[in-house]
């Protein structure tokens, strides 16, 4: 029976998604509590032309807010470039559950970006920030990417 247990145990271990390893923007906001990025488990993650990335960002709220607005800006070849987002809503993207978030509450969202197919090949730096009604940064990171092509 303890076979059939650790057994188990393992199986569980190995379906849980692995985390992506972000680091501190330079705003002094906090990290989310967990990041998941397609299946990117080391920096660079890979950024597939023709692809829509999707992340799960976790995060505890320290306010009361009805309002989430996303913000990822691309750092490229000394550029800083605003990355669009096909949902600019942040509350339309939170996972089981609808604005207004409460003070303390944790809260799942899914990020969507599309990657162009003109996109250049290129290494670059993401950096996500989720905003709250006074427009006041609540959560912050920065991610190490690279642009590449499909795979054939």
């Amino acid at each position: 029976m303890q076979k059939y247990l650790a057994l188990l145990v393992l199986v569980g271990i190995s379906c849980v998604a692995a985390e992506t390893p972000v680091y501190e923007c330079d705003n002094g906001l906090p990290l989310p509590s967990s990041t998941q990025v397609n299946d990117c488990e080391e920096l660079p993650c890979p950024l597939v032309q023709g692809s829509l990335v999707e992340a799960l960002i976790s995060f505890k709220s320290e306010v009361y807010t009805e309002v989430l607005r996303p913000e990822t800006i691309a750092y490229a070849l000394g550029v800083e470039v605003n990355y669009p987002l096909d949902e600019p809503d942040g509350c339309k993207a939170l996972v089981d559950r609808f604005c207004p978030i409460d003070e303390g509450e944790t809260v799942k969202y899914k990020l969507q970006m599309p990657v162009l197919d003109i996109f250049p090949k290129i290494n670059l730096s993401l950096k996500f920030t989720m905003f709250d009604e006074n427009d006041d940064g609540m959560v912050c990171f920065m991610l190490d990417a690279k642009v590449v092509g499909p795979s054939k």
